[in-house]
C-alpha cells in the first residue's frame, strides 16, 4: 500500500507512507494484522490504530510455534507486549503456537486456525513416479519447500551439504 523501509528483512520492514492516511480515511472497525506480533509492521499498525481510530479492534495471526531467539531481542518483546497489550483476539495457526503466545503473555480471546489446503491439489501421490520424473529416483535428494529467504537458512543448507562425499541433489520448491 505504500513506500517501505526493510521489506526484504521478513519482520522488520515498516512504511514510510500512506499507512496512517489509509487508516484515517477508512475508519476500520476490525483490522485484521497478518504479521506477527513482535514485528515492525505490528507496532506501526498498532501505535496508528491508537492514534486514529481507537475504537477500531485488533486481530493479530501468529504461526511462530516455538520461541527461538529473535534478534533486537529486547525491542522485539517490548513490541511483542504492546501488540498483545492493545489486540481484542489472536489467530495462532497451531496449537504450539497457541501455546507459545499464552505462556509468553497473550490472555485475551483466541482460536487456532490452520492454514487452508486444497486437497485436490495437494494430495497424496506415487512417491517412486515423482522422482523418477524428476530424476532424482536412483541418488540421494536433500529436498527444501518454503520461501527463499535468507530467514530460512539456505546458506547453512549449502554450507553442510558442501561437506558431503556422497553422490546427491538439492530440490528446491519455492
Amino acid at each position: 500500500i505504500g513506500k517501505t523501509v526493510w521489506k526484504g528483512f521478513g519482520s522488520r520492514y515498516f512504511f514510510l507512507n500512506k499507512l496512517y492516511s489509509i487508516l484515517r480515511t477508512l475508519q476500520p472497525d476490525i483490522i485484521h494484522l497478518e504479521q506477527e506480533p513482535w514485528s515492525l509492521i505490528a507496532f506501526q499498525t498498532v501505535l496508528f490504530r491508537n492514534l486514529v481510530v481507537p475504537r477500531s479492534r485488533i486481530i493479530f495471526r501468529t504461526s511462530r510455534s516455538f520461541d527461538h531467539k529473535l534478534k533486537f531481542r529486547r525491542l522485539t518483546r517490548i513490541i511483542e507486549k504492546y501488540t498483545y497489550q492493545n489486540s481484542d483476539f489472536a489467530l495462532p495457526l497451531s496449537q504450539k503456537a497457541a501455546q507459545l503466545l499464552r505462556q509468553r503473555g497473550f490472555k485475551k480471546r483466541m482460536e487456532v486456525i490452520p492454514n487452508g489446503v486444497d486437497t485436490k491439489l495437494f494430495r497424496k501421490r506415487n512417491g517412486a513416479l515423482m522422482r523418477k520424473s524428476l530424476g532424482i529416483d536412483s541418488i540421494f535428494t536433500i529436498g527444501y519447500v518454503g520461501r527463499f529467504i535468507k530467514e530460512k537458512g539456505l546458506d547453512i543448507l549449502l554450507k553442510a551439504v558442501s561437506g558431503l562425499s556422497q553422490d546427491f541433489r538439492l530440490l528446491f520448491v519455492g
